[in-house]
């Protein structure tokens, strides 16, 4: 087992920090229920969904609302301090994921497996309440972002700065 400086374990850290960057619901993390994803860009009314087009693997922001696709879940790993996002739309074998293309900024619903693209964790924001979303795959420096195009419902991993889109909170499904 790994000690910090101050001898807690990685796991034990991770585990503090994530119950206090996510104090809106945090009952429902633990207890593995549903929640909703949401960003300080799009505001209180919109929430991480599943575009519903036949495909059923592309994540999008919409209005909230009592849809599948919005109620999402952690699932453990065997990383500390990392999990998988499931949602009830696309199923328990499917996760979020990153597009390995080459661009590597494409978040996608694929079947779940032991790739690092779909290796998550919430680290603090400068935002109360918020945190960042990252991912193995995609590295220290990209978190899940909203891009701000006019529709502001599109997902993808961009350098991390100090942006709304990048500010993540969950609220109970």
């Amino acid at each position: 087992m790994k000690l910090n400086t101050f001898g807690i374990s990685t796991l034990v850290l991770y585990t503090i920090l994530f119950s206090i960057l996510l104090t809106s619901a945090p009952e429902s993390i633990a207890r593995g229920r549903d929640f909703r994803l949401k960003t300080r860009f799009t505001g209180a009314n919109t929430c991480l969904d599943m575009i519903n087009d036949g495909l059923n693997k592309t994540p999008a922001m919409a209005t909230c609302g009592n849809y599948t696709g919005q109620a999402w879940q952690l699932v453990s790993t065997d990383e500390a301090g990392y999990f998988k996002l499931q949602n009830d739309f696309s199923g328990p074998a499917m996760c979020l994921d990153i597009v390995n293309d080459g661009k590597n900024n494409q978040p996608v619903m694929s079947a779940c497996g032991n790739f690092s693209g779909q290796l998550w964790r919430f680290e603090a924001s400068s935002e109360r309440k918020y945190a960042k979303l990252k991912n193995t795959f995609s590295g220290e420096s990209m978190c899940l972002d909203i891009i701000n195009d006019g529709r502001n419902n599109q997902l993808i991993m961009s350098n991390c700065d100090q942006v709304t889109g990048q500010f993540w909170r969950n609220t109970a499904f």
